[in-house]
């Protein structure tokens, strides 16, 4: 995008120009064949069993979370194509069947920053086993906030629960929770990591927009 100037006023009324490199901007398009078809990420029914589909990596580096410590880290997120498009066909394939009620990929922030936006946008909370997330035996930490790619958390019915697992036999996924009426909570080996309410997250959410 080679459309990075700004033309306005300074406190003064004096015009003033502020321009910045160009910057490269990748745009992907598709088609939706069916819009009625198609998910969004707000958690809807208590009740809901929570899923994580892909192992979780030691892919901190240029992460939020590493970034929050001004660190930057090493192993970055490194993407296996040839799997990544086997599971998206797969979640395509899965999606026309109205298999999932909500439905996220996780990417800045990691799994946990993901799970918060879907409780965040459907005003529902969650309990989840954060031990149960697949991953290469990670802290805590990097299990929340890993940046790994091709990743998704997805709602599922109980009632549905066979199906999906079955479905999913080629892949790595882990049921790690319920969604709740109310309550973010994440645990690990027992011990509670994060307890909050919804209106708190998206307080937190919002509040760094406010001091703009």
């Amino acid at each position: 995008s080679m459309f990075n100037d700004f033309k306005g006023f300074d406190e003064n009324g004096e015009p003033k120009k502020i321009s910045v490199f160009p910057t490269l901007l990748i745009s992907s398009i598709g088609v939706v064949e069916d819009v009625k078809n198609t998910v969004t990420m707000d958690l809807k029914v208590p009740g809901d069993l929570i899923y994580v589909i892909g192992k979780t990596k030691d892919e901190c580096g240029g992460s939020e979370f590493y970034n929050l410590f001004n660190e930057l880290g090493v192993s970055t997120p490194k993407v296996d194509s040839e799997l990544a498009r086997k599971l998206y066909l797969k979640m395509y394939e899965l999606n026309k069947k109205n298999m999932f009620s909500a439905c996220t990929s996780i990417c800045e922030g990691g799994f946990a920053m993901a799970l918060a936006k879907m409780s965040i946008a459907g005003r529902l909370g969650v309990e989840c086993n954060l031990s149960l997330v697949p991953n290469e035996d990670l802290s805590v930490e990097k299990i929340m906030y890993s940046e790994t790619q091709s990743r998704f958390i997805v709602t599922v019915d109980p009632a549905r629960k066979e199906e999906f697992e079955n479905s999913m036999s080629e892949f790595e996924i882990g049921e790690v929770g319920v969604v709740t009426e109310r309550g973010f909570v994440l645990s690990h080996n027992d011990e509670e990591v994060i307890s909050k309410n919804v209106p708190e997250l998206d307080e937190i959410y919002k509040k760094r927009f406010k001091d703009f």
